[in-house]
């Protein structure tokens, strides 16, 4: 008996030492491989996180920023390529937005144009359109003639004389033709003064994001780090891309010369958008039926140019509405549910449409959209129980998605 018993123990000794050494062998390579990868990293580790929407395309890599010429002329360094009356070509001419002091003379200006593969620069034909004079500056469109309208420069400099030195000025590239087109473009207007902005400007991002806007432009003189953090993980899980085109001009320009020159920019920036417009971080395009922008678009004939939108002034100065008491965010859209009807008669403002609609019924955009703005009306003469107080909650349809995307995203 005792014999068996030895000979069971050694069985069971030889399977333990050969289960051990299989064990070892297989955490020995396990420890090396992780050695590895600790050192080296993982074989994906190089690659950027992969977006679920469009790329960017290689005008969005270019961000244009006001540059001085000369003393009294400067310009904003975002030069596009722009098609001639008549003309074919890729790139017949380029056009760079300016302002420069009343009574300047620009005939001794001069061009030149910067093109991959020339070690020197290509003279161009300088001309210019004035936008809107100011009691200081003149808002204009410089424009530079290429005579090889197949090529498409990368660079160009405005001069006055050939000693002086020559600052090259980026030129966006030209959009490829298969590029997706995007319903609407969103350009939002600079502050109206210093001051922290950032609450408004994640709420616009957050709830136009929500609502289907998938382009955005804004002109910043700079922007606050947890924008920037909401534009990063916005753009990182969805098909929204965000432009920021720093906005410092000159001072003593005039805010009807600023809207102008925005505004021709935002239109350039437009070329793959249905749809375009301009609104303060402020301002909140509010769908009154649906709850999808892309698919009121989409389903709206609308003839091409502009469309006036009414733009209601919820006034912070009212009482916040009861149903969002269990919300504690700072999004105004969810509190603010009384408008001002007095502030908010004959205010609007344009939405511009790219294409035509697709058949002679032509629906009312008004009708299916309107503008909310949020903030203080610095008037404390009224009240939510008067005559020019207004009660709407079509934006509290959006409280849990809103409230969704903002723990996600900020």
């Amino acid at each position: 008996m005792k014999k068996y018993s030895k000979l069971a123990l050694v069985l069971v000794a030889v399977l333990s030492s050969i289960f051990f050494l299989f064990y070892k062998l297989k955490y020995d390579r396990l420890y090396n491989v992780m050695q590895v990868l600790e050192v080296f990293g993982s074989p994906s580790s190089d690659r950027l996180p992969q977006s679920v929407g469009q790329p960017a395309s290689p005008g969005d890599l270019v961000s244009p920023y006001w540059q001085r010429i000369e003393d009294d002329i400067h310009v904003y360094s975002g030069a596009h390529c722009s098609a001639l009356p008549g003309e074919g070509g890729v790139c017949p001419q380029i056009k760079v937005l300016a302002l420069f002091e009343n009574g300047k003379d620009l005939s001794n200006l001069l061009c030149v144009l910067w093109y991959e593969g020339s070690t020197n620069p290509l003279q161009g034909t300088f001309s210019f359109q004035e936008e809107e004079k100011g009691d200081i500056y003149t808002a204009a469109t410089f424009s530079c003639e290429s005579k090889y309208t197949s090529r498409v420069p990368f660079g160009i400099t405005f001069y006055t004389s050939k000693a002086e030195e020559k600052a090259v000025i980026p030129v966006v590239p030209v959009s490829p033709p298969n590029s997706t087109r995007a319903d609407l473009q969103l350009c939002v207007l600079p502050p109206p003064g210093p001051g922290d902005r950032a609450d408004l400007l994640n709420q616009n991002l957050i709830f136009h994001a929500l609502i289907g806007v998938t382009r955005f432009v804004l002109y910043l003189p700079a922007v606050p780090h947890s924008v920037l953090t909401t534009l990063t993980n916005i753009q990182h899980e969805s098909s929204v891309k965000v432009r920021i085109h720093p906005w410092s001009p000159p001072k003593n320009i005039s805010k009807s010369q600023e809207m102008k020159l925005i505004s021709l920019d935002c239109h350039q920036h437009a070329k793959l958008s249905n749809n375009h417009v301009l609104l303060q971080d402020s301002q909140l395009i509010m769908p009154t039926l649906g709850d999808n922008l892309a698919a009121i678009l989409g389903a709206t004939n609308v003839a091409a140019g502009p469309t006036r939108l009414s733009v209601r002034r919820f006034c912070s100065e009212y009482p916040d509405d009861k149903k969002s008491s269990n919300v504690h965010l700072p999004i105004p859209v969810l509190h603010s549910t009384y408008f001002n009807k007095q502030l908010s008669k004959d205010s609007s403002l344009e939405f511009i449409h790219s294409v035509s609609a697709q058949t002679n019924h032509v629906t009312q955009l008004s009708e299916e959209i309107s503008v909310n703005e949020y903030g203080p009306c610095d008037r404390y003469d009224f009240s939510e129980t008067d005559k020019t107080a207004g009660y709407d909650t079509t934006a509290l349809k959006f409280t849990k998605s809103v409230v969704a995307f903002y723990n996600k995203y900020t």
